[in-house]
């Protein structure tokens, strides 16, 4: 009976440890609230403070070059549903147009990201948010190519 009794104390803590649960980012939320809204400024704001905060995390800064992505999308009108049907004019004009700055930004953050993600990999292949964070910025990286350089 006591070894029944001690099995279901130890249950709990059981089930505690193998659930690997992240802590949530306190300055992600705020972040994509604003993103969601169209309120790249200040989108822009938290994922910079979040980077500040956060040097060594890759998804601080894939959240930053998304969202300088996409404000460069929604000043040239390009977030439309119909983004890369026939009919979208969005196929036949010219990339994007980002600030110098902005593109370094960009660029830099992705760099950052995936050189981050690449030493979380080198230490533990099998870093399951290190993979994702990688998948990220190389999607990002890709969506950069198609949209600005029409590549």
């Amino acid at each position: 009976m006591t070894r029944i009794v001690a099995l279901v104390a130890l249950l709990p803590a059981l089930t505690w440890a193998q659930t690997p649960a992240q802590p949530p980012d306190p300055l992600a939320e705020p972040g994509f609230q604003h993103f969601y809204n169209l309120e790249y400024l200040e989108a822009l704001t938290a994922f910079r403070a979040d980077v500040a905060q956060n040097p060594n995390s890759p998804d601080a800064y894939n959240h930053l070059a998304q969202t300088i992505l996409y404000r460069e999308m929604f000043r040239s009108g390009a977030l439309e549903s119909e983004l890369v049907t026939g009919s979208n004019p969005f196929l036949r004009r010219a990339g994007l147009n980002p600030s110098k700055a902005d593109e370094q930004e960009f660029q830099g953050s992705i760099n950052r990201a995936m050189a981050l993600a690449k030493v979380r990999l080198e230490a533990n292949p099998n870093d399951i948010p290190a993979l994702y964070a990688q998948g990220v910025s190389y999607g990002l990286r890709c969506n950069y190519q198609f949209l600005v350089r029409k590549a």
